[in-house]
Parts: structure tokens; C-alpha cells; sequence
């Protein structure tokens, strides 16, 4: 139907969230190279699902445009939006019945940051039920740039920081050296 990938909806639920510029989204997936994030949002204008502001100055057209979601855009992040519920309500049935098995076989690669980013479940959450299927949130997301997303993927495995900012990496002497 549509040929969007997550690292597209990440974008699309960004800008639906009231960010709005091509700077901002840089910020908010910080670990991810910024040239893949340009060429997918300058791919995702191409095809009509955002669209620069015609209002932007010389400088800002050009460096740091403002961009806003299209209809089509938001159509895709609803029906997106919707069919991540849907599945996120199976993988919490699964949870509640502590089908270890099921909660493995449904949780997909491809979906789990999004469930982070779409606004459908929170990391302690997403932490608990990955801890029934004995996984953590790192392993699904190891090969994903946009599971950075305001820090979620910093320092979630071993549960030592759930903010993600003052702590994320670890020193192998043992302590931790402070990022700020």
C-alpha cells in the first residue's frame, strides 16, 4: 500500500508531534547520521507526505528549513498510529497471560522503537514486557538508528538509567563516565 519504512515514520510521528524543523529532528535522533536522516526526509518531501514552509527566509529555506506534515502525511501517521495500537493491544494480552513464547514470536524488529516513539507505550513498560521474553530493548534495536529517539536505547539494558542523558556510557573500569 504504502512504501514508507519506520525509520519514515519516525520522522512523520516527530512532525506530528510539533516538531518542525529539518534541526529539530536531528536533535531528537542525535546517534543517527545525519545525512541518512536528510535524504530520507528530502525523499519523504519528493513524495508529498511533508512540505517545506513558503513563509522561510533565504537562510533558513536553505539551512534549517521549517517542514510540516501534508494530508497525506497525516493519514499515513493515523492509519500507522492505529494499526501500532492494534498491535501493541496483542503483545499486552500476551504480557497479561505471561505467554512468554506468544509475547517473543509477535514482538517484530522493525516495530518496537516505534511503539517508543508513536507515543503508544513507555520504556518501563516496553522494559517489563521484554523482561517476561527474555530479551531486553538493545537487542531488538542494536542495527536501528531511529531507536535513539530522545535516548531510549542509552543505557536500557541494564536498567541503570531510564532517562538515557547523565550516565549512557559505561567505563570499562567499572564506573561510569558522566556525557554531560
Amino acid at each position: 500500500m504504502d512504501d514508507l519504512e519506520p525509520t519514515d515514520y519516525v520522522i512523520l510521528s516527530l512532525l506530528n508531534s510539533g516538531v518542525n524543523t529539518f534541526n529539530g529532528i536531528f536533535k531528537k535522533i542525535p546517534k543517527a547520521s545525519d545525512f541518512k536522516m536528510d535524504k530520507r526526509i528530502n525523499s519523504l518531501i519528493k513524495r508529498g507526505y511533508i512540505q517545506k514552509s513558503k513563509k522561510d527566509g533565504f537562510l533558513s529555506r536553505h539551512f534549517n528549513p521549517t517542514i510540516s506534515l501534508t494530508d497525506l502525511g497525516k493519514e499515513n501517521v493515523e492509519r500507522k498510529t492505529t494499526e501500532m495500537r492494534q498491535e501493541w493491544d496483542k503483545l499486552w494480552l500476551l504480557y497479561e497471560k505471561k505467554d512468554k513464547q506468544g509475547l517473543l514470536d509477535g514482538m517484530n524488529l522493525g516495530m518496537m522503537p516505534l511503539f517508543l516513539v508513536m507515543g503508544i507505550t513507555n520504556g518501563m513498560m516496553m522494559g517489563s514486557m521484554m523482561s517476561l521474553a527474555d530479551t531486553n530493548y538493545q537487542q531488538y534495536t542494536s542495527d536501528l538508528d531511529y531507536a535513539y529517539v530522545d535516548g531510549y536505547g542509552d543505557g536500557f539494558a541494564d536498567g541503570s538509567d531510564f532517562g538515557g542523558a547523565e550516565y549512557s556510557d559505561a567505563n570499562f573500569d567499572g564506573g561510569f563516565e558522566s556525557v554531560s
